[in-house]
């Protein structure tokens, strides 16, 4: 994952490992991968969000986009945080992504 040259085993091409044929079904529903994700080589980190359409489209623009600053973003590095009583912020950007399910459920 933490290789930018990764590739997800989803989208590679030629024989896969014996250890993983058949395990995509016991995914949860929400990141079994998409026809996309089978055919566009993308970085495997992307397999982790449990919405397909937002999986689709960012596998197919992740030549096009910043993605460093996209994982910093969904994570909530640098958020602005408010101090209780005092009215400011310190830090800069957002808050990053809430789960407040499971985090393959889409719902949360």
């Amino acid at each position: 994952m933490a290789a930018d040259e990764a590739l997800s085993m989803f989208a590679m091409i030629g024989p896969r490992c014996l250890a993983t044929i058949g395990r995509e079904a016991l995914l949860p529903p929400a990141l079994q991968p998409t026809e996309i994700q089978r055919t566009v080589p993308h970085h495997p980190w992307l397999d982790l969000i449990p919405i397909s359409k937002m999986r689709d489209n960012l596998s197919l623009m992740e030549n096009l986009m910043d993605d460093g600053q996209l994982c910093r973003d969904m994570c909530g590095y640098h958020s602005q945080v408010l101090r209780a009583g005092r009215g400011c912020q310190t830090g800069i950007g957002e808050t990053g992504v809430i789960v407040w399910k499971d985090p393959w459920d889409p719902a949360g």
